[in-house]
């Protein structure tokens, strides 16, 4: 399975959209650089748009909530098992896309791609049979 990378400028309400564009620019190089596959920019968006009930109070939407909505996330083990788990649900597909947001700290997501490119991709492809395609 290859990997790419996704990144949709994401953030807060009043933070300015210019240091949102530059850290992910930052990211896709760093992308680049890990051997991701290709790279794609979704639209500019706040982080109120993941309501999926618009009756949700903005105190709600807690990080605990995005991760059980929306994401794979958690230790190298946890991904891996997650990954393989998601792809036996719904048959083989040949890419994932790392999906990158502007995070409180940039490094955390520096090392976060790290482990994907690094650490979880070539264990779900030993686990496949697959090389991914690098």
């Amino acid at each position: 399975m290859k990997l790419g990378f996704f990144t949709m400028p994401l953030h807060p309400v009043g933070r300015d959209w210019r240091r949102t564009l530059a850290e992910d620019r930052e990211a896709v190089l760093l992308a680049e650089r890990l051997g991701f596959e290709e790279a794609f920019i979704g639209e500019h968006v706040t982080d109120l748009a993941f309501k999926h009930d618009p009756a949700l109070a903005d105190a709600a939407l807690t990080d605990e909530y995005l991760v059980e909505q929306m994401l794979i996330a958690g230790t190298v083990n946890q991904v891996v098992d997650r990954l393989l788990a998601f792809r036996e649900q719904v048959g083989p597909f040949g890419r994932l896309l790392y999906c990158g947001h502007d995070w409180a700290e940039p490094a955390a997501m520096r090392r976060s791609m790290e482990l994907m490119a690094e650490e979880v991709m070539p264990r779900v492809n030993r686990a496949l049979g697959e090389d991914g395609g690098r």
